[in-house]
């Protein structure tokens, strides 16, 4: 499969070798880098899965909406499918799938689902062109993928998430915040961090309204929303659930990248 060369993944351009370099035949080698760099990132405060943006995620719209049980999921920019075993955990009943550009990932990824028994179906496959059916999934998400990716391909893979979205569906996207939604600090060390370590993509998504984005995607203005989740380890679960219930008072606050207190999100209903 040819890698577009403006669809990147999360630390595609800090690890050496790129992540989806292959130096034999079915090399794995960059998903196990991945893996490991992942957690170092993360200095192990991310959970030790380094997966705790996914499993706020889950909880959340769990506990935000009980009533929705989806029954087919979709990841997009999985790589080694960190992000995937959260939402395979809570709604069990479901068929989960998974994409990523990265064939080295994905053999990883299959790899250590496997290990830790839960089944997920990877796909290589590029976000901006689904080999899926219209209105085949229920829940469509993805974690820190957006600001990996072109002001180009970023309005196509949210076309792709109206598509394959079925009429009750919704899509659900953790991403860094909207300059718009930072303070003059937060902002500039927004940009700092672009700069210093090498962040491509950050200032273009960043510079972005998501709401706009999402509305020429095809979705209802009035089904869009913007949601500030709470980390599910640095919370107390009383007050976890107590705010996950309570979404009218985070639809403006988005937290301070880095604190792990709070994840922007943004996405919307079919």
């Amino acid at each position: 499969m040819k890698i577009p060369k403006y669809l990147s993944c999360t630390a595609i351009h800090r690890m050496p070798g790129s992540y989806h370099t292959e130096r034999v035949k079915d090399d794995s080698t960059q998903g196990a880098l991945y893996d490991r760099g992942r957690f170092i990132y993360n200095a192990g405060q991310a959970g030790k899965y380094a997966d705790a943006i996914p499993r706020s995620m889950a909880k959340y719209i769990n506990k935000r909406w009980p009533g929705f049980k989806p029954k087919k999921i979709l990841e997009l920019g999985c790589t080694i499918g960190t992000s995937t075993i959260p939402f395979v955990e809570t709604f069990p009943d479901a068929e989960v799938h998974a994409v990523d550009v990265s064939a080295p990932c994905l053999r990883y990824g299959h790899a250590r689902a496997e290990s830790l028994g839960k089944s997920i179906h990877f796909h290589q496959m590029n976000a901006e062109k689904l080999n899926f059916n219209d209105n085949e999934f229920d829940l469509v998400y993805s974690c820190i993928m957006f600001h990996e990716t072109s002001r180009k391909a970023l309005p196509e893979i949210l076309k792709e998430c109206q598509r394959v979205l079925n009429n009750s569906g919704m899509m659900m996207h953790a991403e860094l915040m909207p300059s718009s939604n930072l303070d003059s600090f937060d902002a500039f060390y927004m940009n700092w961090d672009a700069y210093y370590n090498n962040e491509p993509f950050y200032q273009t998504y960043t510079n972005l309204n998501p709401t706009e984005l999402v509305s020429k995607a095809g979705f209802k203005k009035e089904k869009i929303f913007q949601l500030s989740v709470p980390d599910v380890d640095k919370t107390d679960p009383n007050i976890f659930n107590k705010i996950a219930t309570n979404y009218e008072e985070l639809k403006k606050k988005t937290g301070r990248v880095g604190e792990g207190t709070n994840w922007y999100t943004f996405g919307a209903w079919k």
